[in-house]
């Protein structure tokens, strides 16, 4: 039976001498971040930056030599500066936000910022965990000390973004439903004090209309019961003000 011939994964840069058992663990897409460590290499797989509409992820490769050569797939120079430069742009992708948070005033604008730092800090974390599993699995790369540090860094200031976030926007949130409630109450005093003028003016208005009919009532020669019907209007008013106000309470 003759051995399964190897598949290499596109995202494997043609020059990179890895061994197989790294090479059979790679698939076409890069998948979550992790590290794999065989016969004394180190291959990373990482994300880069994630944006907060994006679904699929970028891989960025990073392999380390037994000899302690690094090479990256992404990035410019030497493989370790890629690397660090690779954290570096987590670092920028959270100052960024940091900065969007001394503007931000509205429960929208928080949100926004929310869309983007939880993404932002998931991968960061993810991340530091790959970058810890391979310190633990080669505990004499400097190399990779100084990158988990970083990473430790990336990891904090995004979470503490993302706190932010949330708590402004449960202020926000607040603040709004406080305004709300403000607006309601002042309507609901408004409207009150309607209710009381039309409850005083109702039994003028009646009494006014009834006596402006053109029947004859008999009081038309006697002035005095029209300050009578007055009167008697102004009193009704008044106590079905105060029965009204009374049942507000």
């Amino acid at each position: 039976m003759q051995p399964e011939e190897i598949r290499r994964s596109p995202l494997l840069p043609s020059s990179w001498e890895l061994p197989d058992a790294i090479i059979r663990r790679v698939g076409d897409t890069v998948g979550r971040q992790r590290a794999m460590i065989a016969e004394g290499h180190l291959l990373l797989l990482l994300h880069a930056v994630p944006g907060p509409d994006v679904a699929d992820r970028h891989g960025a490769l990073f392999w380390r030599a037994p000899s302690g050569e690094w090479r990256a797939s992404v990035g410019r120079g030497a493989g370790h500066t890629a690397l660090l430069a690779h954290i570096k742009s987590y670092d920028d992708a959270v100052d960024a936000l940091e900065k969007r948070t001394e503007s931000a005033d509205s429960a929208d604008d928080w949100f926004d910022i929310i869309k983007a730092a939880v993404p932002l800090h998931r991968s960061a974390r993810n991340m530091l965990a790959t970058l810890q599993s391979a310190r633990e699995a080669l505990p004499d790369a400097r190399q990779l000390i100084i990158a988990r540090d970083l990473a430790i860094d990336v990891e904090r200031g995004a979470e503490l973004v993302h706190e932010e976030a949330e708590h402004g926007l449960r202020f926000a949130q607040a603040h709004q439903a406080e305004a709300q409630a403000q607006a309601a109450e002042q309507m609901a005093r408004a409207g009150h004090r309607l209710n009381m003028l039309a409850a005083l003016f109702l039994p003028l208005t009646a009494v006014g209309g009834l006596f402006g009919m053109n029947l004859p009532f008999g009081f038309e020669a006697e002035p005095w019961m029209f300050y009578a019907a007055l009167a008697a209007s102004v009193v009704f008013g008044l106590l079905f003000s105060r029965q009204l106000s009374g049942a507000r309470r």
